[in-house]
């Protein structure tokens, strides 16, 4: 594989750091140094910098899927009441615990050959 040229190290940069490359100079150290261009995706995507960037994204997304005001119910007491009424009695007619005694067991819960 031939090595990388300016314009990978600039694609590079703007894909996994999300900016311009500092200087030309650094550019063309990472052509002189670096033999393909895998070689310079994995150095620039193993970069402490690209790290911190990913870390940072993620905890964005985190930090947008929490909906957990969104989750809480308003009910009056004897609507919970009614509703705790319904799924005891649901659990009693299937057998009140039987997933909990399957889950501390470790028993699979699927047959593996029939996926």
């Amino acid at each position: 594989m031939p090595p990388p040229t300016l314009s990978d190290v600039a694609r590079s940069y703007r894909l996994f750091l999300g900016r311009q490359v500092e200087s030309g100079v650094v550019a063309s150290q990472h052509v002189a140094t670096t033999d393909s261009l895998w070689s310079l995706v994995e150095r620039v995507w193993a970069s402490p910098e690209a790290r911190r960037r990913r870390i940072g994204e993620a905890a964005e997304a985190i930090a947008g899927m929490d909906d957990r005001a969104a989750a809480s119910p308003a009910c009056t007491p004897r609507q919970l009441a009614q509703m705790l009424e319904t799924v005891e009695a649901d659990w009693a007619r299937r057998g009140f615990g039987a997933c909990h005694d399957r889950l501390l067991r470790d028993e699979p819960r699927y047959d593996p050959k029939s996926l």
